[in-house]
This record gives structure tokens, sequence and C-alpha cells, in this order.
């Protein structure tokens, strides 16, 4: 009878192991979860700044060029009124 009572009481020992193996594991996923999500949020914010920064780099391009189209229809103006006062 002594063995029979100690199989249960090891029966008994490895369930409540293999609930906590399982509780272990299900924080365990739930923590694993939870990080994917964050790194997904960082992955879209890299994303949204890597997006701004083209941006940016695009508006400064056309800034730069602004100044020069500028000075080349200032040019231009310029030759036209001296060939016009040329002809006056």
């Amino acid at each position: 009878m002594v063995d029979g009572t100690r199989f249960k009481e090891i029966q008994e020992e490895q369930k409540k192991t293999d609930i906590l193996f399982m509780d272990e594991r299900a924080q365990r996923q739930a923590s694993e979860d939870e990080i994917q999500n964050r790194l997904d949020q960082v992955m879209e914010v890299q994303e949204g700044l890597q997006a701004s920064v083209q941006n940016v780099e695009h508006c400064l391009i056309i800034v730069q060029q602004q100044p020069q189209s500028v000075v080349e229809n200032s040019y231009s103006n310029i030759t036209k009124t001296s060939r016009f006062l040329e002809r006056v």
C-alpha cells in the first residue's frame, strides 16, 4: 500500500510540475508576443522616420535649386532688358 501511495504522490507532483511548466511557457509566450508587438511598433516608427528623412532631403534639394533658378531668371531678365535698351 505504501508503494501505491508513493506512486500517487509522484503523480500529483508530476501534475503540479506540468502545470508550473505550462504556466511558465504561457508567460514566456506572452512576453515574446509583447516584445514582438513592440518591435513591430519600432519598425513602423522607423519606416515613418525614414519617409520623413527622404521628404526633408527632397525639400532640401528643391530649396537649394531655387536660388539657382532665381539667379538664372534674373540673368535672363537683365539680358532681355539690356537688349531692349540697346534697341532704344
